[in-house]
């Protein structure tokens, strides 16, 4: 995969995309409207490492803050587990439809998931089948 737009699957039809805030004081991935001239909206996805190339702070890399249940960026750490996630394709779903996961240090594999009904934020959780907050379009 290269650069991707990451967006969380609602039930209405707008698209809330990741988004990474580089001057916030602690450095979050929210969700944020789309909007195709924002580059910290474009992901680049390699070896299972999610990357953004930021406005103003260079490259940074997705990570999970299992402690705070946050996803944040930081600077690239060769050896942290907690910026490797597994993507896969949700079952039933469009070939363009993944979980995201991390196995974390400290808390075993947590699930990316978005507040889709009140638009909050991304999150970290363990696993229920029935939760679509865990269904995310990459394309």
């Amino acid at each position: 995969m290269n650069t991707k737009n990451i967006a969380i699957k609602l039930f209405n039809n707008t698209t809330y995309c990741w988004e990474a805030f580089p001057n916030s004081s602690n450095d979050e991935i929210a969700l944020n409207d789309f909007d195709s001239k924002n580059k910290d909206q474009k992901w680049t996805l390699i070896n299972n490492k999610i990357t953004i190339n930021t406005k103003n702070q260079g490259t940074k890399v997705a990570e999970c803050y299992p402690n705070s249940n946050c996803l944040e960026t930081s600077n690239n750490h060769p050896n942290n587990s907690d910026q490797v996630f597994q993507i896969k394709n949700v079952s039933g779903e469009n070939s363009n439809v993944y979980f995201i996961s991390c196995e974390t240090k400290n808390r075993g594999t947590l699930y990316v998931y978005g507040n889709s009904k009140n638009h909050t934020g991304i999150g970290l959780r363990e696993y229920n089948s029935s939760d679509t907050e865990l269904y995310w379009v990459i394309e």
